[in-house]
């Protein structure tokens, strides 16, 4: 039994995430939140690995998006 919309699911999911990184990543480098617990250079490597995850999820985002469009439309 194949559920056609699991798919859109975890690709909601995932555009959620890439959200979630993205913002993580903005508070650590633009904002004083938790300015206290971390200082400066570690708030700049926190916030620039955030980012790049969520670039790297975007991109794959992507391309799980286009592969679905493209199965969707051969059938």
């Amino acid at each position: 039994m194949n559920n056609p919309g699991t798919g859109k699911v975890s690709l909601i999911i995932s555009a959620s995430m890439l959200l979630v990184f993205l913002a993580l990543g903005y508070l650590f480098l633009a904002t004083p939140f938790l300015i206290d617990r971390f200082p400066k250079p570690n708030r700049i490597y926190i916030g620039l690995l955030l980012v790049g995850w969520a670039v790297f999820r975007g991109i794959m985002v992507w391309q799980r998006y286009k592969r679905m469009k493209r199965e969707d439309e051969d059938q």
